[in-house]
């Protein structure tokens, strides 16, 4: 929750954790945590770790990440997405 809103100006509350893993690119060992925007207006608070913030829609994500997402937090999306529509 601290890092979401330190690098986006989000605060969110953590809803549970969808997996670990270490990051193939950072080489870091990383979790990833469903969350819930409370309060906040997304931008991007720390240019040094982040360069730009966007809202898509989930059939777009590929657009921004085009090697795909971690599987558990793209399953987590897939699954919230039948849901909303």
């Amino acid at each position: 929750m601290r890092e979401t809103f330190e690098e986006s100006g989000l605060t969110v509350k953590a809803l549970r954790q969808l997996g670990e893993r270490t990051h193939p690119d950072a080489g870091r060992r990383v979790a990833y945590v469903a969350c819930q925007a409370v309060s906040g207006q997304a931008r991007a608070a720390s240019p040094r770790e982040v360069s730009d913030v966007a809202w898509v829609r989930p059939g777009r994500l590929s657009e921004y990440v085009p090697q795909g997402l971690y599987g558990p937090v793209q399953a987590y999306i897939d699954d919230a997405a039948i849901v909303e529509e």
